[in-house]
């Protein structure tokens, strides 16, 4: 019913075909199916992340970073991660549930999560480089910088 996906069926038979693999193809009702569909179907819409050219100059500043803690399999920066959802290459699912503290860690979490991440790399004794927008109306604003844009004493610079 879809050009795209017949398309893409005749290419993976292709190559199958050449190399000597079989398929057996098995059709599966979406009403037995839900939890792969329900899993294809979630977005992280809080995801963000930098370019690559901006990591590689932060990393040269203040690295090697060692553990990219909020990455998912699209906007990974290191080999080694932790990602909210499932990946077959991610280190852990949910980066709170870890000892971040022998660890460089590269910190570009959601907005909503700066101010617990700061929290547990004071609990953890850890160190790394948190990235967030330039926002001093925002609840973590105070827990970065003090009166006069000076740093808390966990900050080493900015």
């Amino acid at each position: 019913m879809k050009f795209e996906l017949q398309n893409l069926a005749n290419s993976i038979f292709s190559v199958c075909s050449q190399q000597g693999i079989s398929i057996h193809v098995q059709w599966i009702p979406r009403s037995e199916n839900t939890l792969a569909d329900y899993v294809s179907k979630m977005v992280d819409h809080e995801d963000w992340g930098v370019s690559s050219d901006f990591f590689n100059f932060i990393d040269e500043m203040w690295g090697p970073h060692t553990i990219d803690r909020f990455a998912s399999h699209l906007n990974v920066k290191l080999p080694r991660y932790n990602s909210l959802f499932w990946n077959a290459t991610a280190e852990a699912i949910d980066a709170f549930t870890q000892d971040w503290s022998q660890e460089n860690n590269w910190l570009v979490p959601p907005i909503y999560l700066v101010l617990r991440v700061i929290k547990h790399v004071i609990a953890c004794k850890a160190s790394g480089t948190l990235i967030v927008p330039k926002w001093t109306s925002a609840v973590f604003w105070p827990y970065i910088f003090k009166k006069d844009m000076i740093y808390q004493d966990y900050v080493v610079d900015v």
